[in-house]
């Protein structure tokens, strides 16, 4: 963000598609995340199970070799988003990306 001014920017068809479904198995939480790509958004993929923690505001899990940890709010009971930073033209920005629950 650029002081107090919010952006938004549209996304392409194929990044509509990106879901997060989280589980619980026995005693941990996993996170799967799932992935279109190509030609008509028919190529399929996901990051495979990833064991997660979950925090009172954040979680954390291993990303390949990278340790990340994603802040989230809760917005509704079916809504909540999550708070990253990126690099942006040059300048590091704060990106807070929506989910909803199906």
């Amino acid at each position: 963000m650029d002081g107090n001014s919010k952006k938004s920017y549209p996304l392409q068809e194929c990044e509509k598609k990106y879901s997060l479904v989280f589980e619980k198995s026995n005693n941990n939480i996993i996170l799967t995340k799932n992935y279109a790509a190509g030609k008509d958004c028919k190529l399929k993929s996901n990051s495979g199970k990833i064991s997660i923690i979950i925090e009172e505001s954040s979680f954390s899990y291993l990303d390949l070799d990278l340790k990340r940890k994603d802040q989230y709010k809760i917005l509704s009971k079916n809504k909540f988003s999550i708070l990253y930073s990126e690099i942006l033209d040059g300048k590091v920005r704060e990106i807070e990306d929506l989910y909803e629950r199906q």
